[in-house]
Protein backbone atom coordinates (compact mmCIF):
# COMPACT_ATOMS: atom_id res chain seq x y z
CA UNK A 1 0.00 0.00 0.00
CA UNK A 2 1.91 3.01 -1.46
CA UNK A 3 0.59 6.62 -1.12
CA UNK A 4 -2.28 8.77 -3.16
CA UNK A 5 -2.23 12.83 -1.94
CA UNK A 6 -0.28 13.07 1.53
CA UNK A 7 -0.62 9.76 3.65
CA UNK A 8 0.45 6.27 2.35
CA UNK A 9 -1.99 4.79 -0.04
CA UNK A 10 -2.94 2.70 -2.93
CA UNK A 11 -1.22 4.23 -5.37
CA UNK A 12 1.81 6.53 -4.94
CA UNK A 13 3.85 7.66 -2.25
CA UNK A 14 3.62 11.43 -0.67
CA UNK A 15 3.63 13.40 2.08
CA UNK A 16 6.07 12.13 5.07
CA UNK A 17 4.57 8.43 4.28
CA UNK A 18 6.44 5.56 2.69
CA UNK A 19 4.01 2.72 3.75
CA UNK A 20 0.71 2.73 5.32
CA UNK A 21 1.70 1.02 8.08
CA UNK A 22 -1.94 1.47 10.03
CA UNK A 23 -3.52 0.35 6.70
CA UNK A 24 -1.29 -2.93 6.62
CA UNK A 25 -2.23 -4.06 10.00
CA UNK A 26 -5.56 -3.15 9.05
CA UNK A 27 -5.77 -5.37 6.06
CA UNK A 28 -4.39 -8.05 8.31
CA UNK A 29 -7.05 -7.81 10.80
CA UNK A 30 -9.57 -7.97 8.55
CA UNK A 31 -8.47 -10.66 6.02
CA UNK A 32 -8.31 -13.02 9.37
CA UNK A 33 -12.39 -12.16 10.03
CA UNK A 34 -11.78 -9.49 12.73
CA UNK A 35 -14.17 -6.01 11.86
CA UNK A 36 -11.85 -2.90 12.44
CA UNK A 37 -12.41 0.54 12.52
CA UNK A 38 -9.73 3.19 12.32
CA UNK A 39 -10.08 6.42 14.08
CA UNK A 40 -7.46 8.96 12.55
CA UNK A 41 -6.30 12.17 15.09
CA UNK A 42 -3.71 13.08 13.23
CA UNK A 43 -3.76 16.58 12.04
CA UNK A 44 -3.69 16.10 8.32
CA UNK A 45 -6.48 14.42 6.87
CA UNK A 46 -5.32 10.57 6.15
CA UNK A 47 -6.43 10.64 2.49
CA UNK A 48 -4.05 7.55 1.51
CA UNK A 49 -6.34 5.83 4.36
CA UNK A 50 -9.03 6.70 3.45
CA UNK A 51 -8.20 5.43 -0.52
CA UNK A 52 -7.77 1.91 0.87
CA UNK A 53 -11.25 2.11 2.99
CA UNK A 54 -13.36 2.71 0.59
CA UNK A 55 -11.98 -0.22 -1.66
CA UNK A 56 -12.28 -2.21 1.62
CA UNK A 57 -16.20 -1.95 2.80
CA UNK A 58 -15.79 -3.50 5.95
CA UNK A 59 -13.81 -0.74 7.20
CA UNK A 60 -14.89 1.53 8.70
CA UNK A 61 -12.68 4.91 8.98
CA UNK A 62 -13.26 8.38 10.94
CA UNK A 63 -10.53 11.17 10.16
CA UNK A 64 -10.60 14.47 12.50
CA UNK A 65 -8.22 17.08 10.83
CA UNK A 66 -7.50 20.28 10.29
CA UNK A 67 -9.00 22.14 7.49
CA UNK A 68 -7.34 24.08 4.98
CA UNK A 69 -4.16 21.93 5.31
CA UNK A 70 -2.17 19.55 3.26
CA UNK A 71 -3.44 17.95 1.77
CA UNK A 72 -6.70 19.70 1.17
CA UNK A 73 -8.81 16.22 0.97
CA UNK A 74 -11.55 15.28 4.11
CA UNK A 75 -14.13 18.16 3.19
CA UNK A 76 -17.04 15.77 3.29
CA UNK A 77 -17.53 11.83 4.26
CA UNK A 78 -18.22 9.12 1.18
CA UNK A 79 -19.33 5.78 2.46
CA UNK A 80 -17.62 4.19 5.03
CA UNK A 81 -15.06 6.78 5.60
CA UNK A 82 -15.73 9.69 7.79
CA UNK A 83 -14.02 13.23 7.95
CA UNK A 84 -14.32 15.48 10.18
CA UNK A 85 -12.60 18.91 9.31
CA UNK A 86 -11.72 21.30 12.05
CA UNK A 87 -10.78 24.96 11.67
CA UNK A 88 -7.12 26.36 12.60
CA UNK A 89 -7.35 27.37 16.24
CA UNK A 90 -9.77 24.58 17.26
CA UNK A 91 -9.10 24.39 21.09
CA UNK A 92 -9.65 21.19 23.42
CA UNK A 93 -13.18 21.87 24.52
CA UNK A 94 -14.27 22.22 20.49
CA UNK A 95 -11.48 19.10 19.40
CA UNK A 96 -12.94 16.62 22.54
CA UNK A 97 -16.52 17.29 21.45
CA UNK A 98 -15.90 16.29 17.41
CA UNK A 99 -13.77 13.09 18.96
CA UNK A 100 -16.69 12.54 21.27
CA UNK A 101 -18.66 12.52 18.24
CA UNK A 102 -16.66 9.99 16.62
CA UNK A 103 -16.09 7.64 18.99
CA UNK A 104 -20.19 7.54 19.12
CA UNK A 105 -20.05 6.83 15.56
CA UNK A 106 -17.32 3.86 16.31
CA UNK A 107 -19.19 2.23 18.71
CA UNK A 108 -22.75 2.40 16.79
CA UNK A 109 -20.44 -0.02 14.33
CA UNK A 110 -19.13 -2.69 16.82
CA UNK A 111 -16.03 -3.38 15.73
CA UNK A 112 -13.72 -5.74 17.54
CA UNK A 113 -10.48 -3.81 17.04
CA UNK A 114 -10.04 -0.26 16.99
CA UNK A 115 -7.02 1.01 15.28
CA UNK A 116 -5.96 4.80 15.48
CA UNK A 117 -3.57 6.75 13.54
CA UNK A 118 -2.28 8.95 16.97
CA UNK A 119 -0.66 12.04 14.99
CA UNK A 120 0.58 14.77 17.69
CA UNK A 121 0.74 17.51 14.93
CA UNK A 122 -2.77 18.47 16.10
CA UNK A 123 -0.43 20.53 19.84
CA UNK A 124 -1.04 24.28 19.81
CA UNK A 125 3.34 24.22 19.93
CA UNK A 126 3.19 22.08 16.49
CA UNK A 127 5.05 24.54 13.73
CA UNK A 128 3.44 22.91 10.94
CA UNK A 129 -0.31 23.26 12.06
CA UNK A 130 -2.72 25.14 13.98
CA UNK A 131 -4.67 23.43 16.11
CA UNK A 132 -4.23 24.65 19.78
CA UNK A 133 -4.52 21.59 21.94
CA UNK A 134 -2.38 21.71 25.27
CA UNK A 135 -0.57 18.78 26.98
CA UNK A 136 -3.15 17.22 29.25
CA UNK A 137 -5.36 17.32 26.50
CA UNK A 138 -3.56 14.45 24.88
CA UNK A 139 -4.37 12.20 28.33
CA UNK A 140 -7.89 12.95 27.64
CA UNK A 141 -7.98 11.79 24.63
CA UNK A 142 -6.89 8.86 25.50
CA UNK A 143 -8.85 8.11 28.15
CA UNK A 144 -11.86 9.00 25.66
CA UNK A 145 -10.37 6.09 22.92
CA UNK A 146 -10.44 3.59 26.01
CA UNK A 147 -13.76 4.29 27.49
CA UNK A 148 -14.93 2.49 24.35
CA UNK A 149 -13.23 -0.76 26.33
CA UNK A 150 -12.49 -2.12 23.02
CA UNK A 151 -8.77 -4.08 22.23
CA UNK A 152 -6.67 -1.00 20.51
CA UNK A 153 -3.49 -0.31 18.87
CA UNK A 154 -2.18 2.53 17.73
CA UNK A 155 0.67 3.60 15.52
CA UNK A 156 2.69 6.76 15.67
CA UNK A 157 2.12 9.69 12.83
CA UNK A 158 2.79 13.23 12.97
CA UNK A 159 4.14 15.49 16.04
CA UNK A 160 7.22 17.81 15.42
CA UNK A 161 6.96 20.20 18.39
CA UNK A 162 9.80 19.56 21.19
CA UNK A 163 7.04 18.19 23.40
CA UNK A 164 6.87 15.28 21.62
CA UNK A 165 7.70 12.74 23.98
CA UNK A 166 5.10 14.44 26.60
CA UNK A 167 2.26 14.29 24.38
CA UNK A 168 2.76 10.74 23.78
CA UNK A 169 3.37 9.85 27.17
CA UNK A 170 0.51 11.21 28.06
CA UNK A 171 -1.82 9.88 25.19
CA UNK A 172 -0.29 6.56 26.55
CA UNK A 173 -1.52 7.00 30.18
CA UNK A 174 -5.14 7.31 29.16
CA UNK A 175 -4.77 4.90 26.27
CA UNK A 176 -3.70 1.91 28.48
Amino acid sequence: MIARDGCAGPERIAGFCYMNNLAIAVDRLARGGRSVAILDIDVHHGDGTEAVALTRPDWFFVSLHQSPLYPGTGLASRGNCVNLPLAAGTDERAYLGALDGALRLIADRKPEVLAVSAGFDTYKDCPIAGLALDRPTYRRIGERIAALGLPRFGVLEGGYADALPELIENFLLGFF
